[in-house]
């Protein structure tokens, strides 16, 4: 694939945020969403976790680390990333570190469960705040970069299959798209710790 320029016009220079997971793509639609509706969805309450690699083309690589919750109407948490230029020698430039956090829900979709394991798709907008890196300008501490994230589970040993890849797809405003690695590089998790009228979640 050929190379993506990513224009620093797109890169909107902010405050940052902090704490927990997450994963894209470019969707429309407003920012205040709300989860997909369904059978299981009716007063739910799922984590997810991320620890996974994603990739646009040669030079372009992101890891991406974190954890939240999921509930029909919002997703919270945050984590860690690395964007890398994976085509230059170690150790890898890197073009944006530093911290992400879940900004609006833009939908999920669980397929069913295995136990409290769930399998699912998971949109959402996030904020990378990048902290250092090529894409932080010169003179600024940081960056702020509003993506999409589409984050995909299957349950293999369960029978849930999503039709989808599993993995993170993560799309930057310019509309460079970081996709699931195969075989994947990581792992990504969604577990259902609450229904309506649990009195408990799992451990």
């Amino acid at each position: 694939m050929a190379e993506q320029r990513i224009d620093r016009r797109h890169i909107i220079k902010g405050a940052g945020a902090l704490s927990a997971f997450g994963v894209l793509a470019a969707w429309a639609g407003p920012l205040a969403a709300h989860a997909d509706e369904g059978p299981d969805a009716e007063g739910a309450h799922w984590t997810y976790t991320i620890a996974i690699d994603s990739i646009a083309n040669d030079a372009n690589w992101i890891a991406l680390y974190g954890c939240g919750t999921i509930t029909p109407s919002q997703v919270e948490g945050g984590g860690t990333f690395v964007h890398f230029d994976h085509a230059t020698p170690k150790p890898r430039a890197i073009r944006a570190s530093g911290t992400w956090k879940a900004r609006a829900l833009l939908g999920f979709a669980p397929r069913g469960a295995f136990g409290v394991l769930v399998a699912g798709v998971l949109k959402m907008q996030v904020d990378l705040i990048a902290l250092e890196g090529t894409l932080v300008p010169p003179g600024q501490k940081q960056a702020r970069i509003p993506a999409s994230v589409q984050v995909v589970v299957n349950v293999h040993n369960g029978g849930l299959e999503t039709g989808v890849t599993e993995g993170v797809t993560l799309t930057y405003p310019n509309g460079l798209t970081f996709l699931p690695v195969s075989p994947p590089l990581g792992q990504t998790m969604f577990s259902l710790i609450s229904r309506k009228g649990d009195g408990a979640g799992a451990t």
